[in-house]
C-alpha cells in the first residue's frame, strides 16, 4: 500500500493521550471488555504503513463495527497524508482542560463514540471553547448528551481539536464505492449552501493530480474558490492534493465504504479536513453487476430475427447506428423511427437482466465494426459502470457514444429526491469524462443518432447564424447557448460582401439577418459568403417561407453545399425550417445531402450539432 505524498500544510499533528475509564466508569458499561482504542493505534504506529492501515480496520471488524471513531479515521489519514488539525483526547472534565490548554484556545470538543457518527445532531459537539472553564463545562455537556441520545453507547471519549482560522472556505471531499462505478471520489461545497445547491463533481478513484484540478476547477462556485471582497484564492494545490490521497485511500482498501472529509478547510496556504468519517463493509464482494446465466429456466442460447425493411423514398443510405436497449418497447420505437425517417441502423440489440453480456460489451463490439458509425444504449442503470466507462473512453476517441439514462427521479420524497439527484450526477460526470454524450430524451438521442453521421466534423469552434428573420434568429441563438456553441460575430469580410444586399443595419453580430425584398438571392449569397469563409466552421440557418418554396430553398442549398463540397470546404450546416407546406418534404430532402434540417424547431436541429461539437471536443478534433 503506498504512502501517497503531499506539500506540508505547516499544522502539527497533537499526539493521542491514552482512553482511560473514568472512575464513574463513562467510557463503558459494566461487563464490557474493550481494548482502548488509542492504545491499539499505538501498536499500529510501530509498524509500516500498510500494516498499521490493516490493523486499524482488522481491530475494527473484530469488535464488530463499521464506522471507525475519529482516532482510528486518524490513523488511516495520517497514513496517506490526510491532514488534520491538532488534537488529542479526554476521558475527563480535567484532561480535557489539559488538553485544549496545551493544544492552544480556541479549539472544538466532540464526541467519540463508533454509535454516534451525527455528533452534531446528538449535541455532542461544542466549537469556540475558550478556557479551561468552558472546556470542563464542555465535557459534561457532550458526555451527558451523548447518552440522552444513546444511552447504551460505548463512549471512548471527548477529542479536544484545533480550531482552525477564520475566512476559510467550507468545502467537502468524500470518496464512496459505488454498486455501478465502484471507487469513486468527489469534490464540493461544504456546510448548508452545499447541501442546498449540490455542487458537487465526481470522478473514479483513483485521481491523478491534475485530474483533481480539474475537479476542483469545474464546481459553479469557482467565485467563492478565486476569492471574494478582496478576500486571496484558496490553495487549488492542496486541495488537489487531498482529492488525490482521499482517492488513494479508499482504492487501497476494499473494505473501505465511505470517506467523508466534512468539513475541509481551504484557504491561501492550506487546506485541511475538519473532521474524518469512515465507513467499511466486511461482508464479502461477489462478481458486480452479473447474474448467473446458468441459473435461468430458459433454454434459448441466441435467438436471431432477420427481415427486409422497405424504406421510404429517399431514405439515407451508407452507415448509420448502432442501438442497444433493456426495454423491449423502446426498441420497438427505434425501429419505427427507423422506418419513418429513413435512418440506417447497422444493429438493434436487446438486453434483458438475465443476459450474459452487458453495454460496456456491446459498446466493446460495436466499437469495432465498420458498419456503426454512431453508438446509442438506452439503460436505467450501467450494472458494470467502471467497465462501461473505460470502454468508452476509448471508442469515444472515434465515434460518437450517446447513452439514454430512464429514471432520474425515483421518488418524491426529500431524501430519496436528494438522493437520486447525486447519482444522476455522478452519471453526467463519469460519462462527461468518458466523452459519452448524454441524451435526455428518447427523441434526442434519435435525432442525434440520425444526425450524427450526416454532419462533417466541425475543424474549429466558431458557429455563425444566418436567419431570415428576427424572430428565428433569436431563437437559434439562444439554442446554440444552450448546445454549448460558441456564436460568432460575422467576418467583416462576410459584412463588406453583402454590402449591397438587403441585410438588418446590426448585421456586424451573429445572427446575420437577411430582410426583405429579396430574401432568396440575399440568403443564398449570404451562405455562400459564410462558407467560403475560412474563420467561419459551422452554419446555423434559419429560414422562413416566404416568395420562394421549401423545396425550391432545399435545392438551391443543396446545389450550393454540392459546389463547395467540390472545391474541398464542407462545414456542418443545421437547419429550421419555418412553414406551413412541403417543409417537412424539404428537410428530408436536405437530410438526403448531409444538411441536418427539421421544421417546426430550432432546439432539435441545433441540439444535433451541440452534439457534434461535444464529441469533436473530446475526441480532440477541434482546434480552439
Amino acid at each position: 500500500m503506498p504512502v501517497v505524498s503531499r506539500r506540508s500544510c505547516g499544522l502539527r499533528i497533537w499526539p493521542q493521550q491514552p482512553a482511560q475509564r473514568s472512575d464513574r466508569g463513562l467510557f463503558r458499561r459494566p461487563g464490557d471488555a474493550v481494548t482502548p482504542i488509542a492504545s491499539k493505534s499505538a501498536r499500529a504506529a510501530s509498524l509500516d504503513v500498510a500494516e498499521s492501515v490493516r490493523a486499524v480496520l482488522d481491530g475494527v471488524r473484530a469488535a464488530g463495527r463499521t464506522a471507525l471513531t475519529a482516532p482510528e479515521a486518524k490513523v488511516l489519514c495520517d497514513a496517506y497524508g490526510i491532514p488534520l488539525p491538532k488534537e488529542g483526547l479526554a476521558t475527563s472534565a480535567d484532561q480535557a482542560a489539559r488538553l485544549a490548554n496545551s493544544i492552544g484556545y480556541p479549539v472544538a470538543m466532540k464526541i467519540v463514540s463508533a454509535e454516534i457518527l451525527r455528533k452534531s445532531d446528538a449535541g455532542c459537539v461544542v466549537l469556540g471553547v475558550k478556557s479551561d472553564s468552558e472546556a470542563r463545562a464542555a465535557f459534561e455537556r457532550i458526555v451527558g448528551n451523548a447518552y440522552r441520545h444513546a444511552g447504551e453507547a460505548i463512549i471512548a471519549g471527548v477529542q479536544i481539536q484545533q480550531m482552525l482560522p477564520s475566512g476559510a472556505v467550507d468545502a467537502r471531499i468524500s470518496a464512496e464505492s459505488d454498486p455501478s462505478f465502484g471507487k469513486l471520489v468527489a469534490f464540493g461545497l461544504g456546510g448548508a449552501l452545499g447541501d442546498v445547491l449540490g455542487d458537487r463533481t465526481f470522478h473514479l478513484a483513483p485521481v491523478s493530480h491534475e485530474q483533481a484540478l480539474g475537479m476542483v476547477s469545474s464546481i459553479r462556485a469557482q467565485e467563492l474558490l478565486d476569492g471574494l471582497r478582496g478576500s486571496p484564492p484558496v490553495n487549488r494545490e492542496e486541495l488537489a492534493d487531498l482529492l488525490v490521497n482521499v482517492s488513494a485511500l479508499i482504492g487501497d482498501c476494499p473494505d473501505i465504504l465511505r470517506i467523508d472529509l466534512d468539513p475541509v478547510f481551504a484557504a491561501e496556504h492550506f487546506a485541511t479536513a475538519v473532521d474524518a468519517r469512515i465507513v467499511c463493509d466486511f461482508r464479502p464482494r461477489g462478481e458486480r453487476g452479473r447474474r448467473d446465466v446458468a441459473a435461468t429456466n430458459s433454454s434459448v442460447d441466441l435467438r436471431v430475427s432477420a427481415g427486409a425493411a422497405k424504406l421510404p423514398a429517399g431514405a439515407s443510405g451508407g452507415r448509420g447506428a448502432a442501438f442497444s436497449s433493456r426495454s423491449g418497447a423502446v426498441a420497438t420505437s427505434i425501429i419505427g423511427f427507423a422506418r419513418s425517417t429513413g435512418m440506417a441502423v447497422s444493429a438493434v440489440v436487446g438486453l434483458d437482466d438475465a443476459s450474459e453480456i452487458d453495454e460496456a460489451d456491446l459498446l466493446a463490439f460495436f466499437g469495432q465494426e465498420p458498419a456503426a458509425s454512431v453508438i446509442a444504449i438506452q439503460c436505467e442503470e450501467l450494472l458494470n459502470g467502471r467497465a462501461f466507462v473505460e470502454v468508452a473512453s476509448r471508442v469515444s476517441k472515434t465515434k460518437p457514444v450517446l447513452v439514454l439514462k430512464a429514471g432520474r427521479r425515483a421518488s418524491d420524497a426529500v431524501a430519496d429526491r436528494a438522493e437520486t439527484d447525486a447519482r444522476d450526477k455522478i452519471y453526467d460526470d463519469l460519462l462527461r469524462a468518458a466523452g459519452v454524450i448524454r441524451s435526455r430524451s428518447l427523441r434526442s438521442m434519435l435525432d442525434c443518432a440520425r444526425g450524427l453521421p450526416a454532419l462533417p466534423t466541425p475543424k474549429g469552434e466558431n458557429v455563425l447564424v444566418i436567419s431570415a428573420s428576427s424572430g428565428l434568429g433569436a431563437l437559434l441563438s439562444d439554442a446554440c447557448l444552450d448546445s454549448g456553441l460558441t456564436l460568432m460575430e460575422a467576418p467583416k469580410g462576410l459584412g463588406a460582401e453583402l454590402e449591397g444586399l438587403a441585410l438588418r443595419e446590426d448585421a456586424g453580430e451573429s445572427p446575420v439577418e437577411v430582410a426583405e425584398p429579396s430574401p432568396s438571392e440575399s440568403y443564398r449569397e449570404a451562405v455562400q459568403s459564410a462558407l467560403a469563409d475560412e474563420a467561419v466552421h459551422a452554419l446555423v440557418l434559419g429560414w422562413g417561407q416566404t416568395a420562394a418554396s421549401p423545396l425550391a430553398f432545399a435545392d438551391q442549398l443543396i446545389e450550393l453545399v454540392a459546389g463547395m463540397r467540390a472545391k474541398g470546404v464542407d462545414k456542418p450546416i443545421v437547419a429550421w425550417l419555418a412553414g406551413e407546406a412541403e417543409v417537412e418534404a424539404a428537410c428530408e430532402k436536405l437530410y438526403g445531402h448531409g444538411v441536418v434540417a427539421r421544421p417546426c424547431t430550432a432546439e432539435t436541429p441545433v441540439e444535433v450539432l451541440g452534439a457534434k461539437y461535444q464529441w469533436a471536443r473530446g475526441a480532440g478534433l477541434v482546434m480552439a
